[in-house]
């Protein structure tokens, strides 16, 4: 029963009206257990620019789930003052740190971290500034291509597994266009196995994107779990467990 109302605080603090930010958008978020180690974050800059984030806890269970309230809280007290996605990513890197120094985590720092994908939509312009750790996003452009964009950074956040010259998260700068399609997504989204154990990889989940790309936004998330019931479905009718959290959150330029 605790963990059940567990469950019921985190959806309520983690809940995000992200078609006040993103009118054409869709969420497809499935946690693996009761509680999730996935989050999704969406606001506004100072500058008028919209932020998404979507970010992947490695503390799994109630610890990650913690997390994730944690650093949505963090996001919303830094969220005004920045200019840039890396900042916001600085910023969590920094407080992650204090939080394993003052906690006595020191023998676990491995595993202990955070990956973490952000974006900056300018809706004038239309350029998108991204940054990352360890997650890369996807562009559906409007002619059908699919273009991977390389995390910017192979650093995890709170992770002390980095170069003595690592200077912060940098950012990318991408001019997008009426149509195209942002995807950020944890790496559950991937790693799903089906009934063969066979893991779905990034060349079946840019395979599902395309294929989704013709589907209604408004019909997109329904579209995903159907997708992900099919992949996981045995023989017998039953699903095979599901390996990860899941969350995957995009959004058309108008």
């Amino acid at each position: 029963a605790s963990i059940n109302y567990a469950s019921r605080i985190q959806s309520k603090v983690l809940n995000n009206d992200i078609w006040e930010h993103f009118p054409k958008s869709f969420v497809f978020y499935k946690p693996k257990d009761i509680v999730s180690w996935d989050f999704y974050f969406t606001a506004e800059s100072f500058q008028g620019k919209k932020i998404l984030a979507v970010a992947d806890c490695t503390w799994h269970w109630v610890p990650g789930a913690l997390l994730t309230i944690l650093w949505k809280t963090n996001i919303q007290q830094i969220v005004g003052k920045v200019e840039m996605p890396g900042q916001i990513i600085d910023y969590l890197d920094v407080q992650f740190m204090d939080l394993q120094k003052k906690s006595a985590l020191e023998d676990s720092v491995v595993r202990d971290s955070m990956d973490i994908a952000c974006v900056f939509y300018d809706p004038e312009t239309k350029m998108l500034d991204f940054s990352s750790a360890f997650r890369p996003i996807y562009i559906l452009r409007q002619n059908g291509e699919i273009e991977q964009i390389p995390a910017t950074n192979r650093v995890e956040v709170g992770s002390k597994l980095r170069s003595p010259d690592f200077d912060g998260y940098k950012n990318n700068t991408i001019q997008l266009y009426p149509g195209d399609e942002v995807i950020l997504f944890t790496d559950g989204m991937n790693d799903q196995f089906d009934k063969n154990n066979k893991k779905l990889k990034t060349s079946g989940l840019r395979q599902m994107l395309s294929d989704v790309s013709t589907v209604p936004i408004a019909e997109r998330a329904s579209y995903i779990q159907n997708f992900y019931e099919n992949l996981m479905k045995k023989d017998n009718g039953e699903l095979i467990e599901q390996t990860d959290d899941m969350c995957l959150v995009g959004f058309r330029v108008e």
